[in-house]
């Protein structure tokens, strides 16, 4: 209602706008794979804003993209089903679900083959859509925004928002829903203040980080945190199987027990002394020992160096090493299919088969993929 009343005050005065953005087409051959080795992406993203007063800037990016040939999905499913952790049980016929050792994998069912794709959410979206008001030593943003904390390259262990591009570095991190205020408290420091909800509108997460200045040196130091939410499990089942405890049948079922809350206390340094350098950690907790998955208290650290070279103006080397400590000391307790990405879904699993993949384990922060 507020962006609608400032977007009716500014018929009356004169508005300014320009419009930017790109076109992408990208072709990529892989080399030494089974399935299909090509790809074909084509991307246009366009972004509009506007100056409705001196204080409001209003921005809107719409992403319309298009791929054909390898799908990271399709590759996925084909592994499961080709690989010895599967040993076949039955399958189906063409066109219809293949099941081995109690997983069902899905094959192409979208109504476009070609480009993968069921309806226009497949292939357009829009990815920015907020509002910027000034209020002198403040600034206030919400609506569908970029949020990145952090200078480490492709990983930000101190993100409240975390996003890998680790296929396409170059592609703009999607937009979250969120607000977010900046406080200026001297020439060279300032507080953030953010909070935000993923886009089916259940998981919540707030942030906030202090900066300063010291010696040409940036110093943030973080602090996120994500409320208790309930798992996909809960939501789409009323229950979900169990792995064998003792006592109880394989077939026995007990509710899909909620995911408990999460945070992360981060320090983000970037300085340069002759060579570029930067170090940003984070320290992970719950406020239980272990979460659902098992999953201890945990350190991620990444720390690097660059130096930029007077070869064509943009000519830079670095460096970086990471470290992620949520590896678990039981193997036995792993869910492989929790540390792929948000863009893979994992098998459905039933019986046995949950001790793999399990249906209350494979979560994936809808932040991040």
């Amino acid at each position: 209602m507020v962006v609608a009343w400032w977007s009716l005050a500014a018929l009356a005065a004169d508005v300014e706008g320009t419009a930017s953005g790109f076109v992408e087409l990208r072709n990529v051959w892989s080399l030494g794979v089974d399935g299909k080795p090509w790809l074909l992406v084509e991307r246009f993203r366009p972004t509009f804003e506007a100056e409705l007063s001196k204080r409001v800037h209003l921005e809107a990016t719409v992403e319309v993209g298009l791929q054909q040939g390898r799908l990271l999905q399709d590759e996925f499913d084909r592994t499961l089903l080709e690989s010895r952790l599967n040993q076949p049980v039955s399958v189906g016929d063409s066109g219809t679900p293949l099941t081995r050792a109690g997983c069902e994998v899905v094959g192409e069912d979208a109504a476009n083959g070609l480009f993968h794709i069921d309806g226009i959410d497949d292939y357009a979206s829009v990815d920015r859509l907020f509002a910027d008001v000034y209020l002198g030593d403040a600034d206030l943003r919400f609506g569908r925004q970029a949020v990145q904390w952090g200078n480490a390259l492709l990983v930000h262990p101190a993100d409240p928002f975390p996003e890998v591009l680790f296929l396409e570095p170059w592609r703009p991190r999607r937009g979250v829903n969120a607000a977010r205020l900046n406080l200026q408290l001297g020439e060279a420091s300032g507080v953030t203040v953010l909070g935000g909800i993923d886009d089916a509108l259940r998981e919540a997460r707030v942030a906030g980080r202090i900066t300063a200045n010291v010696l040409e040196t940036d110093f943030a130091l973080i602090g996120a945190y994500r409320a208790d939410r309930p798992s996909r499990a809960a939501l789409e089942v009323p229950t979900v199987p169990t792995r064998n405890f003792p006592g109880l049948g394989a077939d026995v079922q007990v509710p899909a027990a909620p995911l408990p809350g999460s945070g992360i206390l981060g320090v983000d340094i970037k300085g340069t002394l002759e060579l570029g350098f930067w170090l940003e950690g984070s320290w992970h907790f719950q406020p239980e020992p272990a979460d659902a998955t098992g999953q201890d208290d945990f350190a991620e650290v990444a720390v690097g160096l660059d130096y930029s070279f007077d070869i064509l103006d943009q000519f830079v080397f670095g460096a970086q090493y990471y470290y992620n400590g949520a590896g678990s000391v039981d193997p036995d307790g792993l869910a492989l299919a929790g540390r792929f990405s948000g863009a893979l879904a994992p098998p459905v699993c039933v019986g046995d088969a949950a001790d793999l993949f399990s249906a209350t384990s494979a979560e994936v922060d809808p932040f991040a993929t």
